[in-house]
């Protein structure tokens, strides 16, 4: 595994960021003993940092003690767009997006450019969107204009 700066990661190593995900923010070849892969958390990261650390957020790891991701969880996209205590489930879909879903917005035929998440009441809903219903990502609403199933 090849890590550049931008990619997503997890912790492996076991220690107070096992499991965590970050970005890679700088590789760096400084004979550091802890690696030369600079990790930044995001804010669901920061109570395990004290208050004057340095680098706001960003810690070295080896390459061994990372694990390379496609994306964000859901949780911790949920946790970025709404923060804590804002949200107390989370409903995945279950299939996986593809841009020959159509749009699940109520009175749209448009095929879907991206998935959106949706906080309501509680519960953030992944929902795919076309270009046009996209601002409904990272919204807090009472509801979302599903499409009804067709009965027979």
């Amino acid at each position: 595994m090849k890590l550049e700066v931008g990619n997503i990661v997890t912790v492996t190593l076991d220690c107070m960021f096992t499991n965590k995900q970050g970005e890679v923010v700088a590789i760096v070849d400084d004979g550091d003993e802890d690696g030369n892969i600079d990790v930044k958390f995001g804010s669901d990261c920061d109570h395990l940092f004290s208050w004057n650390r340095k680098g706001k957020g960003a810690l070295r790891f080896k390459e061994s003690d990372l694990r390379k991701d496609k994306d964000y969880t859901m949780e911790v996209k949920a946790y970025h767009l709404f923060g804590a205590g804002m949200f107390h489930h989370l409903a995945p879909l279950k299939h996986p997006f593809s841009l020959e879903n159509k749009c699940m917005h109520e009175k749209c035929a448009e095929s879907a450019t991206n998935r959106a998440l949706v906080n309501i009441w509680g519960t953030v809903c992944e929902v795919d969107v076309c270009k046009g219903h996209s601002d409904w990502h990272g919204n807090c609403a009472d509801s979302f204009p599903w499409k009804r199933p067709a009965v027979a």
